[in-house]
């Protein structure tokens, strides 16, 4: 085991990136938690899969100390490494600097946009709502959805009415997010709404309809 920790501490310096990658995974796969400072120095590696892949192996140790470096990947110019910081930050239960993801919800990157309200919601930052709310206007299906969601798991009740209307969304995903999202939080005035969609033309929306009318009983 130690011998190939070692040889994978060598990786990390090799001149090929796709080796670079492949050895830093491997090693938060170890959880060789000694390789965190040597992982960490790839965050500012010239490849952006490297700086990719360092961010996941630091969110798979576990490890907080590198979270500001982290964070400061959340403006790189790859659309991958910003995702990859965002969702390590989550890893990581980084909520002291929760704010910082903030500017990714005006992404121009929808993927990145929907990803980032995700990680705010498992941070639980609830000062932040009324920023994450107004991606449930967004044009894509997929920030929708997940703003939905992320407003659900904090239990932000205010926004009842807004998911509500969500109901109606032309996007499955969408709906059944919505949904989803009532059920966390108890929103029982939508029922009489949410029993429509258990004959939606969409299974994951009937599926999700069950589901929070389990909850709404």
């Amino acid at each position: 085991m130690k011998k190939a920790s070692t040889d994978l501490l060598n990786g990390l310096k090799d001149t090929d990136a796709q080796v670079r990658c492949a050895s830093v995974l491997a090693l938060s796969e170890l959880k060789t938690k000694d390789a965190v400072s040597k992982i960490a120095e790839l965050l500012k590696d010239t490849d952006a899969r490297v700086r990719s892949s360092a961010c996941e192996a630091l969110g798979r140790l576990g490890v907080p100390d590198p979270a500001e470096q982290i964070a400061r990947l959340l403006k790189d110019a790859d659309t991958n490494v910003r995702c990859a910081a965002a969702w390590t930050l989550g890893d990581l239960g980084a909520c002291k600097i929760a704010s910082e993801i903030l500017p990714l919800l005006k992404d121009r990157d929808g993927f990145v946009r929907g990803l980032s309200v995700r990680v705010l919601g498992r941070l639980g930052a609830h000062k932040l709502i009324p920023s994450m709310a107004q991606l449930l206007k967004d044009p894509n299906d997929y920030v929708r959805g997940s703003a939905a969601e992320a407003l659900g798991k904090l239990g932000a009740r205010q926004m009842d009415s807004a998911i509500g209307q969500l109901l109606k969304d032309p996007d499955p995903f969408v709906r059944s997010s919505a949904v989803l999202a009532l059920g966390d939080l108890d929103a029982k005035e939508s029922a009489r709404e949410i029993i429509k969609l258990l004959k939606d033309e969409d299974k994951r929306v009937r599926d999700a309809a069950t589901k929070a009318l389990d909850k709404l009983r």
